[in-house]
């Protein structure tokens, strides 16, 4: 499920001006365990997805009470309690394993959170993060469009493009945030190395036989890349059982 396609542009916080980057550093945490929901919602994984949020929860809740003690505008105000509102429809979506309602405050949360550091962050990896997840997305689409009806052929190698380099400016972004949003990139290095050398393996593959000129043979590889996406996530991210399999 794509999560940059789902969000829609949250305007109101391109008002926000109280913010600095140590309030971003902050959030981090809170982004690391929501990409811990949202693969645990790929997987399908309930425990994960339980502590996870229960996380996120927790973290959201103690900068809650930081906000209380900020002066804060009227439309901060707004975008605070909307926030609280999201994060309690993700709470109840978990409780109900209602994963497409996870996907959809999930979608929102991450739009908050692009939206929110837009101003002071000129690049950050989980943007790069979420708009390859969506552009992968598309690839993914036109590839079992059997009669190739969406796009033409040059839009579809046009959109793989785009999706490889996104991959790289995400690879290339994310050592910078190791310590608050990517502990694995540290804690476990060979496996981070190693699962983000078979994304770039998959997408060679895919390259090569996207090469061929028949776009019904890059289905299955579709998935392969999908696959190595999440683990490398996964262990980025200290996932409980990144479940790889190379």
């Amino acid at each position: 499920m794509s999560l940059y396609r789902l969000a829609f542009p949250l305007l109101l916080f391109a008002c926000l001006t109280g913010c600095t980057e140590d309030f971003f550093v902050d959030l981090e945490p809170l982004e690391r365990d929501l990409l811990g929901v949202w693969v645990a919602a790929e997987r399908q994984d309930t425990t994960s997805l339980s502590i996870f949020n229960d996380r996120a929860q927790l973290i959201w809740r103690r900068n809650g009470r930081k906000f209380a003690g900020m002066t804060l505008s009227r439309e901060e105000q707004v975008a605070i309690r909307l926030t609280e509102v999201w994060m309690k429809g993700l709470d109840e979506a978990v409780e109900f394993r209602n994963f497409r309602q996870v996907d959809h405050q999930l979608a929102q949360l991450h739009a908050t959170l692009r939206e929110l550091r837009a101003p002071l962050v000129e690049a950050h990896p989980a943007d790069q993060l979420y708009a390859f997840d969506d552009r992968w997305g598309w690839v993914e689409e036109i590839s079992h469009d059997q009669l190739m009806c969406l796009v033409e052929w040059s839009e579809y190698e046009e959109a793989f493009q785009a999706a490889k380099t996104t991959w790289r400016h995400f690879r290339t972004l994310a050592p910078g945030h190791a310590e608050n949003l990517f502990p694995g990139l540290a804690a476990t290095a060979p496996e981070a190395e190693i699962t983000a050398i078979a994304v770039d393996a998959e997408l060679v593959l895919f390259e090569d036989i996207l090469s061929l000129g028949n776009h019904t043979l890059t289905t299955e590889t579709c998935g392969t890349v999908r696959q190595r996406f999440l683990d490398h996530v996964a262990v980025l991210i200290g996932y409980p059982e990144a479940d790889i399999t190379l």
